[in-house]
């Protein structure tokens, strides 16, 4: 794999790495870690343009979960670009030592092998001492602010709930920067169905574009597919991230031509016009997402 294209040699300051060992740092041209095992020691990352969670975690081998668990950040988080973040050497978190805990019990607690344990803690012996730093391979605790405030759970694009006002006062200078570049995903502009209130009880999260079945479905922007595949009512639907925050989607495709993790260009085609899922006829049902609000898409087109 290619060295991350952001990594460089930097110092971080407040680094949660083990005990005497500094961030790993990745100078270009050099071989990005993947999945082999190292010591406990975090490597730096600087953000690029296009970057997100998901697909930094990628670059690396690790979960999305470690890197947003191990930079505090959450789902909702907008990386900048030149952002300096900290990479664990696999998915996993660190933890400091408690007064009076022991080796055996913090494996058992976690339900950890000792010698993948050790893989990753070489130093350290078998009596733990207060205040010490060690890294815990595997799943990262839950992120305490995604814990306060869950998300429910998608029912469809067909929602009435709090959403409907999602799209309110969120295109302040973020609206006016992603507005920029925006490109009309089908050659047709007959939109079929507006974006908000239909009726006393359905709001409806994009628009809905009238094309024939087979028209093909372009990319409104450079991103990265971060979804591609059957999404119940969306039917088959992708999802691309532009960066910043910023995501559209494009359902009841007949066919995809894109999967996920693939970078896409503005006016790339990524599948074609259809009517699966829940749909009445050949269209596009189109979204475009701030923070995985939906807004109207004709405020950016």
């Amino acid at each position: 794999a290619e060295a991350p294209a952001g990594a460089a040699p930097m110092r971080m300051a407040a680094a949660p790495a083990a005990r005497g060992q500094a961030p790993e740092r990745l100078a270009a041209g050099e071989q990005a870690p993947g999945r082999q095992v190292r010591t406990g020691a975090p490597r730096e990352y600087m953000v690029r343009k296009g970057d997100f969670p998901e697909l930094i975690a990628k670059r690396f081998g690790v979960s999305p979960e470690t890197v947003l668990f191990h930079n505090k950040l959450t789902k909702r988080s907008i990386l900048q670009v030149g952002q300096k973040l900290e990479i664990p050497p696999a998915s996993g978190y660190y933890h400091t030592v408690r007064r009076g805990e022991t080796l055996k019990g913090l494996l058992a607690g976690r339900d950890l092998d000792e010698a993948r344990f050790r893989r990753y803690n070489p130093g350290v012996g078998d009596r733990l001492r207060a205040k010490q730093t060690v890294f815990i391979p595997g799943k990262p605790p839950v992120v305490a602010e995604e814990r306060r405030r869950p998300e429910r759970p998608e029912r469809g694009y067909r929602e009435r709930d709090t959403r409907k006002k999602a799209h309110r006062g969120v295109f302040g200078d973020l609206g006016r920067a992603i507005s920029d570049g925006f490109h009309w995903p089908l050659s047709t502009k007959a939109v079929s169905s507006g974006f908000g209130e239909r009726g006393r009880r359905d709001w409806h999260p994009g628009i809905d574009i009238r094309a024939g079945v087979g028209t093909p479905i372009r990319a409104a922007r450079d991103g990265v597919v971060v979804r591609a595949g059957w999404e119940g009512a969306y039917g088959r639907m992708v999802e691309i991230s532009h960066g910043g925050g910023v995501s559209t989607r494009y359902a009841h495709a007949s066919s995809l031509a894109v999967s996920p993790g693939e970078r896409v260009e503005a006016g790339e085609i990524i599948g074609r016009v259809g009517t699966t899922g829940r749909s009445t006829g050949p269209h596009l049902h189109y979204e475009v997402r701030i923070n995985g609000r939906p807004v109207n898409p004709k405020r950016v087109h």
